[in-house]
């Protein structure tokens, strides 16, 4: 069998069993990128980031906004995020937000926008990644809508490769070099048996990009 001294879980979702398996393993255990209250984690600011980017977006006043998220499941994303975004939104006085629920694939941002166009016009949409904003730059270009003209388009991830989508894609850049440090010097410390915080928050920063209004 292979001996490890600790274990750093990058979680999309926490399931029952993986707090069962957590609960009992013999070496310390470090979550990063979900919230766990049973034990370590490092996570990203999932609300504070939606709701930044809410408020990047509702500012110019959009009257009704598009938002292609992914499943309650993964709750950093799907939830706290989403709920982050729903809220910023709201205190632009924007409340009239149509949803669409898929994975994270580009062809899933594909059908959501389509999804969420289907049902009228919107003035902006908001995709819970990058890679889902590929997806609605793809339908809007396909339906001859221009970004930021007539739809804005915000995306989550700052990836290298967003940055070859035109107009450039407003996006947000999650400390993802941090988040990686943190668990690793965490595990280190817990394997020593020094003692660590229960919680720890990584930062973001907006990237202004060229594809949002205002």
């Amino acid at each position: 069998t292979l001996k490890v001294d600790g274990i750093i879980l990058s979680a999309i979702t926490i399931t029952e069993e993986h707090r069962k398996l957590i609960q009992e393993s013999p070496v310390p255990v470090v979550v990063v990128a979900q919230d766990y209250d049973g034990g370590i984690c490092i996570v990203h600011d999932d609300y504070g980031a939606g709701k930044a980017m809410g408020v990047r977006v509702g500012k110019a006043g959009p009257a009704r906004v598009g938002y292609m998220g992914v499943s309650g499941l993964d709750v950093a994303v799907g939830i706290n995020r989403k709920q982050g975004v729903l809220d910023g939104l709201k205190e632009c006085g924007v409340e009239n937000v149509v949803t669409a629920i898929g994975d994270y694939s580009y062809a899933s941002g594909i059908r959501m926008a389509e999804e969420i166009l289907d049902q009228g016009p919107v003035d902006a949409i908001i995709c819970a990644t990058d890679r889902l904003a590929f997806g609605a730059y793809y339908v809007l270009g396909e339906r001859g809508l221009r970004i930021p003209e007539d739809v804005s388009v915000a995306g989550f991830g700052g990836y290298d490769e967003s940055t070859l989508l035109k107009p450039e894609l407003a996006t947000l850049r999650f400390d993802s070099y941090g988040l990686g440090y943190l668990g690793a010097e965490t595990i280190l410390k817990m394997i020593h048996q020094e003692p660590v915080p229960k919680k720890q928050i990584v930062d973001y920063r907006i990237i202004e990009g060229e594809s949002v209004k205002g």
